[in-house]
């Protein structure tokens, strides 16, 4: 009997732009069926807050990794709300993460270049999100990495068939907040 030699592997991706440095609280409204009605959702990594996972990673992602980060001093505040859906623009939107009034705080850690992209653009006075707590409503859970240690919290969840994810968020005290995302 032969033996036959395989390999698995972990896919290695690149950030992608989630969403886009905002100074306004980005809260997308649904509708009382909990879709977004005819308002379809952005495709593309432009910053919009929704991505399609699946367009994105080329349909090689099971999971997916989100990182923060805003510009103002260390310890500001900033409520974060995760979402996903399987299919377009008519869910139904799906929580995964809901976090608390001033949930994540900014940490020392410097964020001086977008991290996404092929060329460097500078963000002035960016620092990296390092803690964030909430309620984990995904039903295979969701994990905050490194939180509270001065370093990059992310947050990463199995994407359970879900092809959509979007970010909302409020500001507290942060000036500006921006997300980046990879696949896992």
């Amino acid at each position: 009997m032969a033996m036959k030699s395989s390999m698995l592997s972990t896919i290695s991706a690149q950030w992608f732009n989630l969403l886009t440095r905002g100074t306004t609280s980005a809260v997308l409204t649904l509708t009382a069926d909990h879709s977004f009605g005819t308002d379809a959702p952005n495709q593309a990594a432009d910053g919009s807050g929704i991505i399609d996972v699946w367009d994105t990673f080329n349909g090689c992602a099971n999971g997916v990794e989100l990182a923060f980060y805003g510009t103002t001093t260390a310890d500001q505040t900033v409520t974060i709300d995760v979402d996903a859906w399987r299919n377009g623009p008519t869910g139904p939107v799906i929580p995964v993460f809901r976090g608390g009034a001033a949930s994540g705080l900014l940490g020392t850690m410097v964020c001086s270049y977008l991290p996404y992209g092929n060329t460097q653009t500078a963000v002035t006075s960016g620092l990296w999100l390092d803690t964030l707590t909430g309620t984990d409503c995904w039903p295979t859970g969701v994990t905050v990495v490194d939180s509270g240690s001065n370093r990059i919290c992310r947050l990463r969840f199995d994407l359970d068939g879900c092809r959509y994810v979007r970010v909302g968020y409020t500001l507290g005290t942060v000036v500006s907040l921006g997300a980046v995302i990879s696949a896992v």
